[in-house]
């Protein structure tokens, strides 16, 4: 009966030396287990990346043009040229020192300039000029700005990368000596077409008067 009642007083034990007890939290357990989790995964994205194929340089190209259209001015819809040599390139250092506004058909122009500004500095930019082209986002290109809008040539210029703008402007004075010349052509050709007109009543005029003399005129001949 003693043996017996030692053994129901006696702490019991869930498992031999070498075991361990599965009742309760275990430091060793959890740091094996997180061990062998992590070198799972790790063996599973090295076997992922292995299928995963390398970018093309179509894709790439792709990509590159995906950003070019996402430019705020561009859009791809926009004329681009290279300057021409009558245009009035202005590089202007950011701020530019301008106060722009847009007319009805959404031209943008210049409508005040900040005394002593960058813009100011340059002496080539005039109140009343025109932003026909501005930069794009990057890169040495030049878009169309012509009806595009206020909104988006500040946008443009906000999102320029790099420390100045390059501006095209056409001012009022350029507009009126290109109108000029082509009145002054036009007139040039009308001119000249009126011109033509009485040299050949003129020389109708004339055959007219030598047929007469012709026929008032006796003729001596030999039979």
């Amino acid at each position: 009966i003693s043996r017996h009642a030692s053994s129901a007083h006696k702490t019991p034990h869930c498992c031999e030396s070498g075991s361990r007890d599965f009742g309760r939290f275990d430091p060793l357990l959890q740091l094996e287990t997180m061990m062998k989790t992590t070198v799972l995964v790790a063996g599973l994205l090295a076997t992922a990346q292995a299928f995963v194929a390398p970018m093309a340089p179509g894709v790439a190209r792709q990509q590159d043009l995906a950003l070019r259209m996402s430019d705020p001015l561009t859009n791809f819809f926009r004329s681009k040229r290279d300057v021409a040599a009558g245009d009035r390139l202005v590089e202007i250092k950011k701020p530019l020192g301008l106060i722009l506004e847009e007319d009805e058909k959404g031209n943008v122009y210049v409508a005040s300039i900040t005394p002593g500004g960058n813009a100011a500095r340059t002496k080539k930019v005039n109140v009343g000029d025109q932003v026909t082209m501005c930069s794009a986002t990057f890169g040495d290109e030049m878009w169309s700005t012509r009806g595009s809008g206020l909104y988006s040539v500040m946008n443009a210029v906000k999102v320029r990368q790099g420390d100045s703008v390059r501006l095209i402007l056409e001012g009022a004075e350029g507009e009126k000596k290109v109108q000029k010349t082509k009145k002054q052509i036009e007139e040039s050709k009308k001119a000249a077409e009126e011109a033509q007109k009485r040299r050949d009543a003129l020389l109708e005029e004339l055959e007219a008067t030598d047929e007469a003399l012709r026929a008032k005129k006796p003729f001596f001949g030999l039979f």
